[in-house]
């Protein structure tokens, strides 16, 4: 065990101590999660960046009201109250997303449960963002009528406008437990998405990168050289292995620490993160040797590693949410481990999921892995 933490240790010393090593680890993962998060709006101020749709309110009701007071509590799109008539003019002009009507008979639907059409939603391009909003926030609604009713002879829920404003005033996080099973906050969904994709993605890099050394030595005949001394293969690949093991928590540990205090990223089940990132770290690593086991350069390694990288990210929702794209993007999406990566991890970070709770990402990193390792492994020539 003496000689696998030595070569594990000097290896460490050697690929941290690379030019460039810092610069690929911290600098640049930091950079792109400001860049992106500030082009896509998850920075910056809330009402320029978010979408614009017009509500009309028809119903003119206590419950009616709440729900728009929902609605709002949404970064992500800004409401415009208008009537029937200023709600056409601003559609003509084109400078809304669309219009959400609240029909008449909306606070009897919500008292009697009535689960026919409550809303009437027209938009002039397909939004799944808007749309979710809507949804969610009439599920909310419904969710804490509900809530008042059983609760109506206790202290605790005096009636439906002390609920919502509870729920306003804790805009940052809301329990799913209350809001019903898929509801988060989108904001906070999306700057855990944003910093955590370009983290998962540099880490990649770096695992690569930190493989190449294998390749690298091998091209030397460093590594042959090794291979001739009293300590066994065995000894020295999983030397090797350890090396890279740690290079990737040192930077994602850094990473995560960075990602809370600067962009206010919600960990939420730390073990769980803890162990799901492992898992990743041992599949990238496996993806590593599997691309330096179809390569006999550094330089080959590089060109093809980043463009298998910076493809898959793209397509696993590390650039922008798997939402927005179409039907056959997200087919393809499911069998990138971004995809399955930011998954396992959201569930754990906002809805502060267990590991067990996440064991569908979990099966399939694992999968990956075996794969990457199992190819990567009887390709490479040591």
């Amino acid at each position: 065990m003496g000689k696998v933490w030595y070569v594990a240790r000097q290896q460490f010393k050697l690929i941290l101590g690379k030019r460039g090593s810092l610069l690929l680890m911290f600098i640049m993962p930091i950079a792109f999660s400001f860049i992106f998060g500030f082009l896509n709006g998850t920075y910056g101020d809330e009402k320029n960046s978010s979408l614009s749709m017009i509500l009309v309110d028809l119903d003119k009701t206590t419950i009616s009201k709440e729900y728009q007071k929902l609605l709002e509590n949404n970064h992500s799109v800004v409401w415009l109250n208008k009537n029937e008539t200023e709600a056409k003019k601003l559609m003509d002009k084109d400078n809304t997303k669309g219009v959400l009507i609240i029909p008449e008979g909306f606070q009897k639907g919500i008292i009697n449960g009535d689960e026919k059409e409550q809303l009437i939603l027209t938009l002039k391009q397909e939004s799944p963002e808007i749309k979710n909003d809507i949804i969610a926030s009439y599920q909310q609604l419904r969710t804490i009528y509900e809530i008042e009713q059983n609760f109506s002879n206790h202290e605790s829920v005096n009636n439906l406008s002390k609920v919502v404003e509870n729920i306003n005033s804790n805009r940052s996080i809301v329990k799913r437990d209350i809001l019903g099973d898929g509801l988060i906050v989108e904001k906070q969904k999306a700057i855990n998405r944003n910093s955590l994709g370009f983290a998962i993605m540099f880490l990649m890099f770096t695992l690569m990168s930190s493989s190449a050394v294998l390749l690298d030595e091998r091209t030397e005949g460093t590594l042959g050289r090794l291979m001739t001394t009293p300590t066994s293969k065995i000894t020295i690949f999983i030397g090797y292995i350890l090396a890279f093991f740690m290079i990737g928590w040192f930077q994602f540990g850094i990473l995560m620490l960075v990602s809370a205090f600067i962009f206010g990223v919600t960990w939420g089940n730390v073990w769980g993160a803890i162990i799901f990132a492992s898992l990743l770290i041992i599949t990238f690593i496996g993806l590593g040797l599997m691309i330096g086991g179809f390569v006999k350069t550094v330089k080959q390694q590089q060109a093809i590693g980043s463009l298998i990288i910076i493809s898959t990210s793209m397509l696993g929702g590390v650039y922008w949410p798997i939402d927005i794209v179409g039907d056959v993007f997200k087919k393809i999406s499911l069998f990138m481990p971004q995809t399955w990566a930011l998954s396992g991890f959201q569930d754990l970070m906002v809805s502060n999921s267990g590991i067990s709770e996440i064991t569908l990402q979990v099966v399939i990193i694992l999968g990956f892995a075996v794969v990457f390792l199992g190819v990567g492994l009887r390709r490479f020539k040591f």
